[in-house]
């Protein structure tokens, strides 16, 4: 049996996840977790269930973004559809007063959208920073508006103000895509985990060790595992950080060991690196001069 995918999800706001659980259940192949917490609290609980083996992180917003600082596997952001813009608007429909929708990118960019495909005219105003809040908040308020649709992050900052906020929800279809999205990367990751896996065996099958090495020392990829590793490598750093004494074969002494390693300069995401083949080579017996 194929084992699951688990998904840990970080809800800025309640109502989210019992949503993504429901989603979810469309799902045989995923094994999903979620906690509620905004910004920081939800920082802390993604902090908190780290070392659960979880595969992929989903979240939304600002949220995603703080988690994605700190984690180390993948961080899926939930973002707002068109159809999540037009709910929420459909929802102020009946008001007679002002309103405006006011966000980050990710919130006005479908809004934008939405209004050239509906023909709407809307106050849309977009912020790149909680900086920016306060003074936007005030001017609209000094203008009579006095409602806003918004993300979390704004929400709070809104009542503070004195403006109503409306907060855009995420609807079942943005997070189905989060979740085909999680879905999909785990199953790149993995075939790119079995591929590393045979190419390692196949190396391994060569008979000779291969290391390959950043010019600063850190490895990317080492089949080697002797006992004396570090100060294989250590030599191994040498070498890089002199490449112009390299050549393509050579022999080399190693803590009394004997060593042929042929070594090639390359490149890894625009970065110099070197490919070291070695091979512990027996000392010469008998007494010939050769």
């Amino acid at each position: 049996m194929e084992q699951k995918i688990r998904l840990l999800g970080i809800a800025p706001y309640s109502e989210m996840r019992p949503l993504m659980l429901e989603v979810s259940k469309e799902y045989q192949d995923i094994d999903l977790t979620v906690y509620v917490g905004d910004l920081q609290k939800g920082v802390e609980m993604a902090r908190r269930n780290f070392y659960n083996d979880y595969d992929v992180i989903i979240s939304r917003g600002g949220t995603a973004e703080l988690i994605r600082k700190i984690a180390s596997i993948p961080v899926i952001e939930i973002t707002l559809s068109i159809n999540d813009i037009l709910r929420a608007i459909l929802l102020v429909g009946n008001l007679t007063e002002a309103y405006a929708v006011v966000g980050s990118p990710t919130v006005t960019q479908p809004a934008h959208v939405l209004c050239e495909m509906m023909n709407y005219r809307m106050n849309i105003i977009t912020i790149h920073s909680p900086d920016e809040l306060d003074p936007v908040l005030k001017e609209l308020k000094a203008g009579g508006c006095n409602f806003i649709l918004c993300d979390v992050i704004t929400e709070m900052m809104a009542r503070e103000a004195g403006v109503e906020p409306i907060l855009i929800l995420s609807g079942p279809e943005s997070i189905d895509i989060a979740i085909d999205y999680s879905i999909n990367m785990c199953r790149v990751l993995a075939e790119t985990k079995a591929r590393g896996r045979l190419f390692t065996r196949a190396l391994d099958m060569q008979g000779m060790k291969t290391v390959i090495m950043k010019q600063d020392g850190s490895i990317l990829f080492s089949t080697y595992n002797e006992k004396n590793i570090s100060s294989v490598t250590g030599y191994l750093k040498k070498l890089a950080e002199s490449p112009h004494s390299m050549s393509a074969k050579a022999f080399h002494m190693i803590e009394n060991r004997l060593y042929s390693i042929s070594a090639e300069e390359t490149t890894f995401l625009e970065e110099p690196c070197y490919i070291f083949c070695l091979e512990q080579n027996p000392f010469p017996v008998g007494g010939s001069k050769h």
